[in-house]
């Protein structure tokens, strides 16, 4: 009987079974815990969610995918010519190098970003701009009336 807690209400003694206060502390516990999540549940459900996105990014049905042609690749740079006729997409690369790009022919293009935003630009013809590596994961269409035409250099050293 000694493990028999004594509870008292007013005058009257009952006897608790030990089973059913474990039972009762278990459930206040769960509810304190409720909004709680574990580091590693976190990092789990950015995984599958991350991985998600990029193949969604990566494969829509009305979408035809066109990848780069490969104009040059050494030790010293890659660099990759896009064509993209209006409606055409590239496929889901991710920027590990330092990279400049030139636009030959402009259009209007969009931008999806692996973490889900999507950004919408004017790409004029002769622009030229340099991109600091990242290791931004994205795919572009073109969403203008025009074809787009763009030179990208990665630069390896």
């Amino acid at each position: 009987m000694s493990s028999w807690r004594r509870a008292s209400a007013s005058n009257v003694e009952t006897f608790r079974c030990p089973t059913v206060l474990a039972k009762k502390r278990d459930r206040k516990a769960a509810v304190r815990n409720q909004g709680e999540v574990s580091p590693l549940k976190r990092f789990l459900t950015g995984a599958v969610l991350g991985g998600l996105t990029v193949a969604l990014l990566a494969q829509r049905p009305s979408d035809k995918i066109v990848p780069p042609q490969i104009v040059v690749d050494n030790q010293k740079v890659k660099v990759s010519r896009w064509v993209l006729q209006p409606g055409e997409r590239s496929p889901v690369h991710t920027h590990s190098l330092d990279h400049v790009y030139v636009v030959v022919h402009g259009s209007k293009i969009r931008e999806f970003i692996s973490d889900g935003a999507i950004h919408d630009d004017s790409q004029e013809t002769g622009r030229a701009a340099f991109s600091p590596a990242r290791g931004k994961t994205h795919s572009f269409e073109n969403v203008g009336t025009t074809p787009y035409e763009m030179i990208s250099i990665e630069l390896k050293q």
